[in-house]
């Protein structure tokens, strides 16, 4: 049994005792910059699948109290936010995975967007996750205020992230290695941390090393704002933690791998990529794949429903072999690019040297262009779902049709009599007796043409 309840999955030799092995959870706070526009929704969305994310925890989502859009969809079903009722600024939330099967126990909103703490279970074992946004200025006044509520609301395993708007310690975590804020202030922020046995994961498994999640530009320094935090005696769940590079916000996402009871199974289900189908060298390949395959295998001795079965499992892997090709080639490209990324930041801090902004630039517009591919296949499939269903039956025209049907509601109608009724019975007698009048014309036979 690990620590916080989680259990071991045992083993038999060097075989597993399971069809199924361990499945770690992936933690990922992210300072969004807003999230108002469809793309950037679209972005953070696509980034968080593209990293594995199980729990996502956004700061600055600038979502307006009543009016908030919507920011979910299969990948991420559950969500929880916490908005600023004084305008569109601000803003926590925290999404869940699709297969985490997180549930709910209670929740703590903040109506000035700068906090969120959400309780529930993983597989029976409790989590307090909290989301944070400190103000840039009495930092140590807010975050004592947020420790105080979360001292209170706190049960199980306490995970804490979020943007301090501060350096917690400027020698190491700024690249002018001094901070704006009084050493007094850094200190009361540090001890609001120890008081409740929180400890910086990304310091923990980096002493000494220096990197930043935030860029300021006219400034000219590069600082380390965003944290993610679990109680000391915890520490042993964490696997590793990384600082991802900047793309399109101006923070950059921070993660942590943590062990957790959760099991996945080792084999996944395949789907054909239909995209594939549009590559001419593959629909080429294609043909010359089953040609040969018949042409060998349409013989006197086997059956020709037995030959006719086999050939889907050939084709299949013909399909995953360029699937994983194209997957993989794709894929180092954008690696490439995030390290490209990374090693310019590393190399921009404390610099003003233009060329190498310019470079940064160009390389985070690349990464752009290749992950919109992703949004490419989107749309094709949206417009293949609506093909395919627009006639047929189902769920589709079932909600075309109910949003129809609440656009025609009819509350009340004035009965010719000149009364106001608003029983159903009678606005359907209403409309039917008014259209039979309308369309009682007098029989009368029309003259026969030529007379």
């Amino acid at each position: 049994m690990l620590p916080g309840g989680i259990p071991r999955m045992t083993t038999v030799g060097d075989e597993p005792s399971t069809c199924f092995r361990p499945r770690d959870l992936t933690l990922v706070t992210y300072n969004v910059k807003g999230l108002n526009t469809p793309e950037k929704r679209s972005r953070i969305l696509r980034d968080m699948f593209l990293m594995r994310a199980s729990i996502v925890m956004l700061q600055e989502t600038h979502f307006r109290e009543g009016a908030a859009p919507l920011l979910r969809d299969h990948k991420f079903p559950m969500s929880y936010f916490s908005n600023y009722v004084g305008g569109k600024s601000r803003g926590v939330a925290i999404l869940f995975a699709n297969d985490v099967p997180f549930v709910l126990r209670d929740s703590c909103t903040d109506d000035q967007g700068r906090y969120l703490f959400v309780k529930g279970t993983i597989a029976e074992v409790v989590y307090t996750f909290a989301t944070i946004y400190i103000a840039n200025v009495a930092q140590s006044a807010c975050l004592a205020r947020i420790m105080s509520k979360l001292r209170r609301f706190q049960e199980g395993i306490v995970i804490m992230a979020g943007d301090l708007n501060a350096a917690l310690h400027p020698p190491i975590d700024t690249s002018s290695g001094t901070s704006a804020l009084p050493p007094h202030v850094l200190h009361a922020l540090r001890r609001s941390l120890h008081d409740m046995r929180l400890v910086d994961t990304w310091r923990a498994f980096h002493p000494g090393e220096r990197d930043f999640t935030f860029y300021s530009n006219p400034h000219r320094v590069s600082s380390r704002l965003d944290y993610i935090f679990l109680e000391q005696y915890r520490l042993d769940l964490v696997m590793e933690a990384t600082i991802h590079p900047t793309t399109w916000s101006d923070h950059a996402p921070v993660s942590i791998r943590l062990t957790s009871p959760l099991f996945r199974p080792r084999e996944r289900t395949w789907r054909l990529n239909v995209s594939m189908l549009s590559d001419r060298e593959i629909t080429a390949g294609t043909r010359d794949v089953l040609t040969n395959y018949f042409e060998e295998n349409l013989s006197a001795g086997v059956a020709r429903p037995v030959t006719w079965e086999a050939h889907k499992a050939v084709i299949r892997g013909y399909f995953v072999s360029k699937g994983t090709a194209l997957k993989k080639a794709r894929e180092g490209q954008r690696l490439d690019l995030l390290a490209e990324i990374r090693a310019l930041e590393l190399s921009r801090n404390g610099d003003t040297d233009a060329e190498t902004q310019t470079q940064l630039l160009l390389a985070r517009r690349t990464l752009n262009d290749l992950l919109s591919l992703d949004l490419k296949q989107a749309a094709a499939r949206t417009k293949c779902f609506f093909a395919l269903n627009e006639n047929r039956p189902g769920k589709l025209l079932a909600r075309m049709l109910r949003k129809q049907r609440q656009l025609a509601y009819i509350p009340k109608i004035r009965t010719s009599a000149g009364d106001i009724t608003l029983r159903p019975e009678e606005i359907s007698a209403a409309f039917r007796d008014y259209y039979m009048s309308l369309y009682n014309l007098p029989d009368s036979n029309p003259p026969l043409p030529g007379r």
